[in-house]
């Protein structure tokens, strides 16, 4: 599974004086600048440090290794694709006559493909060839080792990726590309990593942000330094950019609150700590050039798009980091549930309803000093917002049809943490299936209906379960007692899930009436109107 076909490392014995009593780092990463604790890897721990995809990975693995070279450790590299890395890493070993101090070893292409199978496999072949040994391995284009296709396999394979580099009490780093789909999955299983971080690139700006970071005299959340580039590759900081927890200015501008809004409109004398801006552009370069733990308000109104609105809130949030408070204002119109849990997630912190009094809008906004922000936040907007956007589908469905688009949209529900429910409907004795179909008026996608021999189903999307009542009314133009005898809300996703295998089944094995047609030629217009 691990193959030394370089035959760089012939084992060595290193001798330590007993009289250093400072903790001992097998490695730094190898960024030049980058205090030490926000550089340290600690012995027997799992780091990830992640790159955008198409960054070369070499000067990283390089620096990273004279690192530890200098501290007279013994690195193992493995890579998926070790002959990248032999002509940087012989010129650089030559060059520093460290030629016995390092392995390059290959990875095994099964382990790659099929992580989960072979993960014993893989970590015994390092055994085999002594890596476990090492002070220090480094893993290269790995990152299927970490994140697999499978979701539920994630926690687990990290499990045994960090207690096995614990036990041997040898350092692990994963040097991993392609950061926009690694970083969310890492950020959901981070407490199994003694630190994460990554480069991020946006608008030509680079940041290396750190989630966490354990070295051993202290741990960093949620840092963020301004990078630059070398030409070759090499990448260096140029500051702090952002570091609330150990950051001065981070507890300095709590007080602020900078809005676009103004109090004073409406009769209200407006608060000393606020900053009113005449536009939304020089309201968003004040905060992202200075805003570290200060209160920002956005306002939502009708001539404005949903999408600008929740790209400035992603913006935000990307460049000011988990203290920042993002409250979203209705000046002239309300969102709609959808709307407003797409805002949470993309890191808004409250919203104020637009009927809400002045004066208590002042009491919410103080009430948040001191809050966090602690969701996980996909770093491609683009990509977020496609995924989080239902698709066309309303009315009536098949059996299957309707199975498989409450599955597709209960994949929506889960990555963006909104409610979603099935309706299981019991007609009346008296009244037939078509009746009931024939009077469901969907009013927006992501709303649909489906049927079988017993029972009718209704999937709301972007629907918590309290608004069920409430709506039923809506979706149906006759009584809703006159149709159905009681109905049944099914809100737990694994509950849904089981629903929805039943519908499948009994539509394959059991049968069921298609209704497609007839709801069909009942919409068209009469011919004489055509």
């Amino acid at each position: 599974m691990a193959f030394d076909i370089f035959r760089l490392l012939k084992p060595r014995r290193q001798d330590i004086s007993p009289a250093i009593l400072a903790p001992f780092s097998p490695c730094l990463m190898g960024i030049e600048g980058l205090p030490a604790e926000a550089a340290e890897l600690r012995p027997g721990s799992l780091y990830v440090a992640t790159l955008p995809r198409g960054h070369s990975t070499s000067a990283l693995v390089i620096d990273t290794l004279a690192s530890g070279l200098q501290q007279g450790s013994r690195v193992t590299i493995c890579a998926a694709a070790p002959q990248h890395l032999v002509t940087p890493l012989n010129a650089f070993l030559n060059e520093h006559g460290q030629v016995n101090s390092t392995t390059l070893l290959r990875i095994d292409p099964l382990a790659i493909n099929h992580p989960s199978r072979t993960i014993w496999d893989f970590l015994e072949s390092l055994e085999a060839q002594k890596a476990h040994r090492s002070d220090c391995i480094i893993y290269v284009g790995a990152s299927s080792l970490l994140a697999t296709h499978h979701r539920a396999a994630n926690k687990r394979q990290l499990g045994i990726l960090h207690d096995w580099h614990r036990q041997h009490g040898c350092t692990g780093l994963f040097i991993a590309e392609d950061a926009d789909q690694l970083w969310p999955t890492l950020l959901r299983h981070a407490k199994q990593l003694d630190g994460l971080a990554g480069l991020l690139i946006d608008d030509s700006r680079l940041t290396w942000r750190i989630n966490h970071w354990h070295s051993s005299n202290a741990q960093i959340n949620d840092a963020r330094y301004g990078m630059g580039s070398r030409q070759d590759g090499r990448l260096f900081t140029l500051g702090l950019h952002q570091q609330p927890e150990n950051n001065l200015r981070g507890g300095e501008d709590a007080h602020r609150v900078l809005s676009c809004w103004n109090p004073a409109r409406f009769g209200q004398s407006t608060p000393v700590n606020w900053e009113i801006f005449d536009d939304i552009d020089e309201l968003m370069t004040e905060v992202t050039q200075s805003a570290v733990a200060a209160t920002v308000i956005l306002d939502h109104r009708v001539a404005q798009h949903f999408s600008t609105l929740a790209r400035q809130v992603h913006k935000l949030r990307i460049a000011c980091g988990r203290r920042l408070k993002i409250v979203i204002h209705e000046v002239d119109a309300s969102l709609s549930y959808q709307q407003e849990m797409q805002l949470y997630h993309t890191g808004a912190t409250r919203l104020l309803r637009k009927d809400l009094e002045v004066s208590e809008s002042f009491r919410v906004i103080s009430s948040l000093k001191g809050q966090w922000f602690w969701r996980a936040i996909e770093p491609d907007f683009d990509q977020f917002f496609a995924e989080a956007q239902p698709n066309e589908s309303v009315g009536y469905m098949t059996p299957v049809d309707f199975a498989i688009t409450a599955d597709e949209f209960m994949r929506v529900s889960a990555n963006t943490n909104i409610d979603s429910v099935v309706v299981r409907l019991t007609l009346r004795s008296e009244c037939p299936h078509l009746t009931a179909l024939d009077a469901f008026r969907p009013d927006r996608p992501g709303v649909f209906i489906t049927n079988d021999n017993q029972y009718l189903y209704l999937f709301l999307f972007a629907c918590p379960a309290s608004d069920v009542d409430a709506l039923m009314g809506k979706l149906f133009h006759m009584e809703v007692g006159s149709l159905f005898a009681f109905y049944e809300i099914i809100v737990l996703q694994n509950e849904i899930g089981q629903v929805l295998e039943k519908i499948r089944y009994n539509a394959e094995f059991v049968g069921y009436t298609d209704y497609t047609d007839h709801l069909l030629s009942a919409s068209l217009p009469p011919p004489e109107s055509l």
